[in-house]
């Protein structure tokens, strides 16, 4: 490297770029790659960040071009990792002594098969903010001894090169909070809450690292270590809320945490009395998730007081056995509903996060999930059904290669994974006992995989359809706005929205409604 500043790009790439994937995985903003473009900037480096959101593959290209990188960082999940291989591609053939560094979730577990390219030149495993800084440090000295970082991958000599496992953050407080200037702060986003959607500002923020699941579809625990909590200094989460609001008009949060409250975790209930005391109310509503053991009366009125407006409850499966083969030992299904009445009655919406599509699944499990739904659509204001995914090395994703039930789809004529399509958006497996009580066993593989996909999506949309048109749901709706005039314009601008996806939606709508909302 010369003494000039060294061009660093971030790129936060999608997958196959579509209008009709413009959703949950567009609209967040890419935090933990801010935070290592964050804090790896210094005097020596020109550090700039590029997500693609709606922009072409090409339009991308281009705008990385114009930056005239030294250095490109790309953050691979698994569903963006193949359409970002034909962004680098292109960059490339532009730019030929381009360091490519792949970091994140996706190369951390597939490392060896993404070297197996020739585009990408180093690997950073795990966070990246230490590795990836050091990484650079060699860059800039002309130090190519890189066996002495810890957390990296290369190859020198055409063998793969696995350096030691090094120390981890301990305290995210030691890190610079992710700045948002690169971003694009006003794009439309999806959300539920006391405001119009309108009218919404929000932006996501993390207040620890963490996973305590054991899903066996997930890399969660394992990549942020569930022994290993890192946490942040509850002023630094009260800095950052303020420093968002004061400089885009953030108006909404969500808190990134797997589990944002744990009743019994004192530092969970000092964050709590602190945006309280601080008078986070007075700016800013926000949304977490967390699990139905999680909370109690007690908790939900701090949530509440401290202006919680949303809640997404890890509910996802509602037959026992089911819960216990993924291993959600998070799930206590039986006292559901009590969490479930006390959570509208705190005046906070929610919405339960539901799967369907596991290898267990049976069609009475998802008859039970549709039946569970319409019994509780009086106190449910939203439901997510994801599609279950088996993430590249997990226990489940292994089992999955093993039992031969990956979708046909997911792989490319080399007989390579395309996962473009591990989104929890789409089908990728196909139960076997789907394939028996359909009737299926006489078709071939291909056939199967098309019929299965086909069933449990249309069982996903019946599922939504019944709920959000049922007289118990829409009396609900009805509740909520008497009890809280403010939330007429929220309903009325939902509904319009739900009118896209379901054919004759106001059709199904009571007249009491649409009278409350002014919908005739």
């Amino acid at each position: 490297m010369n003494n000039e500043k060294l061009n660093i790009c971030f790129l936060d790439p999608e997958w196959t770029w579509d209008n009709r994937y413009f959703d949950v995985y567009n609209w967040i903003e890419p935090i933990w790659a801010i935070s290592v473009a964050e804090n790896i900037k210094n005097e020596k480096r020109n550090v700039d960040f590029v997500q693609q959101l709606t922009k072409s593959n090409r339009e991308i290209v281009d705008i990385i071009l114009s930056k005239k990188p030294a250095i490109l960082a790309v953050t691979s999940y698994s569903y963006n990792f193949s359409n970002s291989l034909e962004i680098v591609k292109e960059i490339k053939k532009n730019i030929n002594d381009l360091i490519v560094v792949y970091w994140w979730i996706h190369v951390t577990y597939c490392p060896e098969e993404s070297l197996n390219t020739d585009l990408i030149d180093f690997i950073v495993r795990n966070e990246g903010e230490k590795s990836f800084d050091e990484l650079l440090s060699y860059l800039e000295n002309w130090n190519n001894d890189y066996s002495n970082i810890s957390w990296i991958w290369f190859k020198k000599n055409w063998k793969i090169i696995i350096t030691k496992d090094g120390e981890r953050i301990k305290n995210l407080s030691e890190l610079d909070f992710s700045k948002r200037e690169w971003l694009d702060m006003d794009y439309k986003k999806e959300s539920f809450c006391h405001l119009p959607i309108s009218q919404i500002k929000n932006a996501w923020i993390e207040k620890s690292r963490w996973c305590w699941f054991n899903c066996e579809f997930c890399t969660s625990k394992d990549f942020w270590k569930w022994w290993n909590i890192l946490k942040r200094d509850l002023s630094k989460v009260i800095d950052e809320i303020k420093y968002l609001h004061n400089n885009f008009w953030t108006n909404y949060l969500l808190f990134s945490d797997e589990r944002f409250i744990i009743k019994w975790r004192k530092e969970d209930i000092e964050l709590l009395d602190l945006m309280i005391e601080e008078k986070i109310w007075d700016i800013i509503n926000y949304s977490c998730f967390n699990t139905l053991r999680d909370v109690d009366q007690d908790i939900l009125y701090k949530l509440k007081k401290s202006w919680c407006s949303y809640i997404n409850y890890w509910v996802e499966a509602i037959d026992i056995d089911v819960i216990k083969k993924m291993r959600k030992k998070h799930n206590v299904i039986d006292n559901a509903r009590n969490v479930f009445i006390m959570t509208k009655n705190a005046d906070i919406f929610w919405a339960a996060l539901f799967m369907i599509g596991s290898p267990y699944e049976t069609i009475s499990n998802i008859d039970k999930l549709e039946k569970y739904v319409l019994e509780n659509a009086d106190v449910i204001d939203k439901i997510r059904i994801a599609f279950y995914t088996p993430f590249p090395w997990t226990k489940s994703f292994e089992d999955s290669m093993k039992s031969d039930i990956f979708h046909n789809k997911v792989f490319d004529t080399n007989n390579t994974i395309w996962y473009n399509s591990f989104t929890t958006k789409d089908v990728v497996i196909t139960p076997k006992w789907l394939i028996s009580e359909l009737w299926l066993d006489d078709l071939t593989k291909i056939e199967q995989d098309i019929e299965i996909e086909k069933y449990l999506k249309n069982r996903k949309k019946e599922i939504l359809i019944k709920f959000y048109t049922s007289e118990s749901y829409f009396n609900s709706c009805i509740e909520r706005i008497k009890n809280n005039k403010i939330l007429k314009n929220v309903y009325k601008e939902w509904f319009l929205n739900q009118s896209k996806s379901i054919t004759n939606y106001f059709d199904f709508i009571p007249y009491e409604l649409k009278n409350i909302l002014w919908i005739t």
